[in-house]
């Protein structure tokens, strides 16, 4: 996923989310609140995954998992 930097002062999550939907892009998107972190995992544009754990893995290993056999 290309990188997409601001604040959500300026960016809408909402809108955000439908960019990635509409993109169909697969990948992580990190939402910084002070000390915590969130992130929204999306395969072909769709939330696949939604964490503020640290020690959940990366969008490589949930796409691997959730990929058809």
């Amino acid at each position: 996923m290309d990188s997409l930097r601001g604040s959500l002062d300026s960016f809408d999550l909402g809108k955000i989310v439908d960019l990635v939907a509409t993109s169909g892009k697969t990948g992580v998107l990190k939402v910084f609140a002070g000390r915590l972190m969130g992130r929204i995992y999306f395969r072909d544009g769709r939330i696949a995954y939604a964490t503020t754990r640290v020690d959940d893995g990366s969008v490589t290993d949930l796409y691997k998992r959730s990929a058809p056999i």
